[in-house]
């Protein structure tokens, strides 16, 4: 028999690697594949989820959750196209149901700050709340029969998920609302306290960095001074109240004081005929700056017995614009200015200062005391699918009360098709809320009603608001 060359056999030994590399990847995808399908399971009807990008699905039949090879969870449709990418975990919630539902691996918070991991399906019994779970990085779950915020601008039952970027905007979803928030706040509950911006749990005199847990990304670092902050607005409000306090008996100390001045230059003057001019102390402070949609407060002290500044002002524009200051003079007998007109969500920069009178600044240069940056809130407005049946779909949009709307256009849409569209007018939203209905004849895969050319005070707005509907037919 003749022997294989060298080259040969190195072929050879080459050839039978490469097939036992083959035989075990895949072995080890078959053991991996077969250990996968046991993580599946059914969701009854009427079960509410969100995807991996938020979107809100409403199964309408019965579906399947099924974990993929890429550690990821699907829903599985009957319609030929991709699965619905959930995530790394789901929660499931249904109305009918006195259960909810996490699957992947979640984090149990206790009270006493101990921490339960949850892996596969977590079965939670609703009435027994109230329950707090840390999902991931930057992601948790409140369940209870209330969760509110401390300004009432959230107040919502049963459960909330709460998912913060690296910046601490949080985004609230649940089967009520999906809103977007750009101002810390704090979600309370029966027993917990959830400090969403610094991912701290308070329970009573307790409190519980969960930032521990498993780490976190969250980049946000609190301003030394942060008008947008609700609960810092609040500290900011107590503080002012005390400066102020304070301030009134500085300057009627200073009162006192510039009144026997006076008294002793008067008599000065008829014994001496001639004046002693004393250089009493002048200041100025920005205590308090708070923002609405459209306009920004500024609070303001000005002592000045001597009349010594000709002029007190602010200077304002849009952070980071090239644009000029916009320059206001103020009252220096008044405590508070409203800067009006401006747009929603947008950041300022506004300059506090003075200008001395001629005679102690010849140039009479302007001279900026403080500089502060404030935010304008967003309009809070939600738009919702109330309810669909085999011809029409309902939906109804709340509207913000302090941010009063000219016009909107509303439209069905079905795969991104455009079906039907209806103009809103002034007097149709002047109630704060509109509740509306769409007929149609069929729908696709995805439905969404949005909400686009926002017109508030003459001009379109960026502004624009969905609702998505998964329709699941057999």
């Amino acid at each position: 028999m003749r022997k294989l060359g060298i080259k040969n056999r190195k072929l050879f030994i080459l050839l039978v690697v490469l097939v036992l590399l083959a035989i075990s990847l895949f072995s080890y995808f078959i053991f991996y594949s077969s250990h996968m399908e046991a993580e599946e399971y059914t969701l009854a009807e009427k079960s509410v989820l969100y995807d991996i990008n938020n979107n809100y699905l409403s199964l309408e039949t019965s579906s399947i959750l099924k974990k993929a090879f890429d550690g990821n969870y699907y829903i599985e449709t009957s319609l030929g196209e991709d699965n619905y990418k959930i995530g790394k975990n789901a929660v499931v919630y249904n109305s009918s149901d006195y259960q909810m539902y996490i699957y992947g691996v979640a984090y149990q918070v206790y009270e006493d700050g101990s921490v339960r991991k949850t892996e596969k399906q977590e079965t939670i019994v609703k009435s027994n709340g109230p329950f707090f779970y840390k999902l991931g990085d930057r992601k948790y779950l409140m369940i209870d029969s209330r969760i509110f915020s401390e300004d009432q601008s959230i107040d919502t039952s049963e459960y909330l998920i709460v998912e913060l970027d690296k910046q601490g905007n949080a985004t609230l979803t649940n089967h009520e609302i999906n809103v977007k928030t750009i101002n810390p706040l704090i979600l309370k509950g029966s027993k917990y306290d959830f400090d969403v911006v610094h991912e701290k749990l308070i329970v009573g005199e307790k409190t519980i960095d969960l930032k521990n847990i498993i780490g976190s990304t969250n980049e946000y670092v609190d301003k030394d001074y942060n008008v947008d902050d609700a609960k810092e607005e609040n500290n900011t409000n107590n503080t002012s109240d005390y400066y102020n306090d304070y301030l009134n008996k500085v300057v009627d100390s200073f009162t006192n004081l510039y009144n026997s001045v006076g008294n002793i230059n008067n008599s000065n003057k008829e014994e001496n005929n001639d004046d002693i001019y004393l250089d009493l102390t002048r200041w100025l402070s920005l205590n308090k700056v708070t923002s609405s949609i459209t306009s920004i407060t500024l609070d303001y002290t000005v002592f000045d017995p001597n009349n010594e500044y000709s002029q007190v002002f602010l200077e304002f524009k849009p952070a980071n614009s090239e644009e000029d200051y916009t320059r206001i003079y103020l009252s220096k007998e008044q405590t508070s200015y409203t800067i009006y007109g401006l747009n929603y969500n947008q950041e300022y920069t506004i300059q506090f200062g003075y200008v001395l009178a001629m005679n102690i600044d010849e140039y009479q240069t302007p001279v900026v005391s403080d500089t502060v940056k404030a935010k304008t809130q967003t309009p809070e407005i939600s738009l919702k699918i109330q309810k669909i049946t085999s011809s029409k779909i309902y939906y109804e949009i709340t509207f913000d009360k302090n941010y009063n709307l000219d016009s909107a256009i509303v439209g069905l849409y079905s795969d991104n098709e455009l079906l039907k569209e209806i103009s809103l007018t002034k007097e149709m939203i002047s109630e704060g809320i509109y509740q509306g209905s769409f007929d149609y004849e069929s729908l696709g895969f995805l439905v969404e009603v949005r909400m686009r050319n926002i017109v508030y005070d003459g001009d379109v707005t960026d502004l624009s608001y969905h609702a998505k509907y998964v329709n699941r037919t057999e």
